[in-house]
């Protein structure tokens, strides 16, 4: 389908998904960092007009932080033309679940060659409480380093967008786990305020998933008001078994290979990476039901 808009002129494409009704409103959803897509579809389905983008899909022209994409995101919060917009930030970088023994400097002749080997199940951390932006640079391997410098790119961009979607009143949702280092920012924290906003967070095994995994939500906009009328989403569980299924929650812990993970190793917590199916379905309807007609 084509791209909204000036965007095909910009070299922007992102991708248009296909509306499973009619329209609702003539207003976008649009998702960065989509991954699987997962929110978009069920948004699409919905009847909501919805653009997305995923950089590993489709290469630069989906790259959120290239200037002319921001530039056209921005024009499209002035106009009124968004309904709503989802940053589910990568929190490669940012995870607290990256918690493994970190073994001090390492020799520069020998950044390059390898990455650094893993310890019980578990990557070795790029941030700390004192270095929210990063470690010392001298610490991290090469493949650290460009993780840690998409992470801060990408909290940069989205402190500007967050900063605009106020300015206009457009409703917006920031993503990430809820340890993630990113929520410690002050730069973000200090916008984390005031009646426009609210914050939430929801855990994985309400929606049909076997691990427990707590996912926070920053929004702003239509979804500030009380808890009430998010509770669709916001479904949290306070035992160590899950309170739908009765059953202990799965451990996103170590590495997985097989058919889940195309023969490869991968940490499990990759595997929980995509929003439920479920999940989704309901935020679609309350981002619906929340519409201006």
């Amino acid at each position: 389908m084509a791209c909204p808009g000036q965007a095909a002129e910009l070299g922007v494409s992102g991708f248009v998904h296909e509306m499973g009704r009619t329209a609702v409103t003539a207003r976008l959803f649009i998702e960065a960092c989509a991954g699987s897509c997962r929110l978009s579809r069920a948004t699409a389905a919905a009847g909501i007009p919805t653009w997305s983008f995923e950089v590993t899909r489709g290469g630069p022209n989906e790259d959120i932080l290239r200037p002319e994409c921001l530039e056209l995101l921005l024009s499209y919060i002035r106009k009124g033309l968004v309904a709503c917009l989802w940053l589910g930030l990568t929190c490669a970088s940012w995870s607290r679940a990256r918690r493994g023994k970190r073994r001090g400097p390492i020799d520069p002749a020998a950044r390059g060659l390898s990455a650094r080997p893993k310890r019980g199940g578990f990557p070795a951390p790029l941030r700390s409480r004192e270095y929210l932006w990063g470690l010392p640079r001298s610490e991290l391997t090469t493949s650290e380093l460009k993780k840690l410098d998409h992470g801060n790119a990408l909290a940069k961009w989205a402190i500007k967008v967050v900063k605009e979607a106020r300015k206009y009143g457009t409703t917006l949702i920031v993503e990430n786990p809820r340890t993630s280092w990113i929520w410690e920012l002050p730069e973000l924290k200090e916008l984390m305020s005031g009646p426009d906003f609210n914050f939430g967070t929801f855990h994985h095994c309400q929606f049909g998933q076997p691990w427990k995994k707590a996912t926070s939500l920053a929004m702003w906009g239509k979804f500030s008001g009380g808890p009430g009328h998010l509770a669709k989403i916001l479904r949290t569980c306070k035992s160590r078994r899950c309170s739908v299924t009765g059953k202990k929650h799965e451990r996103l812990q170590g590495f997985v290979t097989g058919p889940k993970a195309k023969g490869k190793t991968s940490f499990k917590t990759s595997q929980a990476a995509a929003y439920p199916q479920e999940f989704c379905k309901a935020f679609a309807q309350l981002l619906v039901d929340s519409l201006d007609r």
